[in-house]
């Protein structure tokens, strides 16, 4: 626990999560804001299309730094010499890996939950109606952290050094947010609806999407109701299993990998 509890201090109240913090802040209200503005007053029958703004550009924010901090955690501890000093402890390769990745993963996904805490109570003072929708999207935002962080952590176990890793960090951001939906609009024409939910679901960042936007909004309201119906009768449960299980893959993957295959690994860090 002692790598474990280093990074949650190192990391939790460190100066990029801290601008982390204040940025997902700032874009929650300000949408809110602006939203509360040209409506006057948010009604409750609005209140999932004006999240549905709040994190589509938080997701960016959010997904970014979980990616890259993933991604190189490791390799910057070669480069300081901190991995030298923490398996000079009585802790194995395996025990080093799970429990820098885990640090890192409670520090940015609490920061990411006091963000939108701090959004929601803000929300109150500012406008009299407390947000509740900020808590629900905090909350699922935190479960991409460990996803994509878990993802870059994958990334850093298989590429030599930081720079490739940040890389490739980035690059894959790319593709989930911006290429993915691209690629499957364009190939989507002759797909059924179900067939074009379950390919976007298997981006854990449509997976997030869609979980929190059901969150908020049960009757899936957002969505055509045409579509919302023929995913509930087609899919049944599996319409919210299957984005849970897209988001924690990486996860399984990255402590499969950390326990079993490159318990080694850190040779090649």
């Amino acid at each position: 626990m002692v790598i474990f509890l280093f990074t949650v201090r190192q990391w939790l109240l460190h100066r990029w999560i801290v601008a982390y913090v204040i940025l997902l802040t700032a874009t929650s209200l300000f949408i809110f804001y602006v939203a509360f503005l040209g409506l006057l007053f948010v009604q409750p029958e609005y209140y999932g299309r004006v999240a549905v703004a709040s994190i589509n550009a938080s997701i960016f924010l959010v997904s970014l730094l979980s990616l890259l901090l993933g991604s190189f955690i490791f390799h910057d501890d070669r480069d300081t010499g901190l991995l030298e000093w923490f398996l000079s402890r009585p802790v194995s390769a395996r025990g080093y890996l799970v429990q820098r990745w885990g640090g890192v993963v409670v520090s940015v996904a609490a920061a990411t939950i006091v963000a939108f805490i701090i959004a929601y109570l803000a929300s109150g003072l500012l406008f009299g109606i407390f947000f509740s929708q900020l808590i629900y999207l905090g909350l699922w935002l935190a479960v991409l952290v460990a996803s994509l962080s878990s993802l870059g952590g994958v990334i850093a176990l298989f590429l030599p050094d930081k720079t490739t890793s940040i890389t490739a960090g980035f690059l894959i951001w790319l593709v989930l947010n911006i290429v993915w939906g691209i690629v499957v609009f364009a190939l989507g024409i002759g797909l059924s609806e179900t067939e074009l939910y379950i390919t976007y679901i298997l981006n854990p960042v449509e997976a997030t999407r869609f979980m929190a936007l059901y969150t908020i909004d049960p009757n899936l309201s957002f969505m055509n109701p045409i579509t919302a119906a023929s995913l509930l009768l087609s899919l049944g449960a599996l319409t919210y299993v299957l984005p849970v299980a897209t988001l924690t893959a990486p996860i399984a993957v990255f402590l499969t990998l950390a326990h079993v295959k490159y318990t080694n690994l850190l040779k090649k860090i």
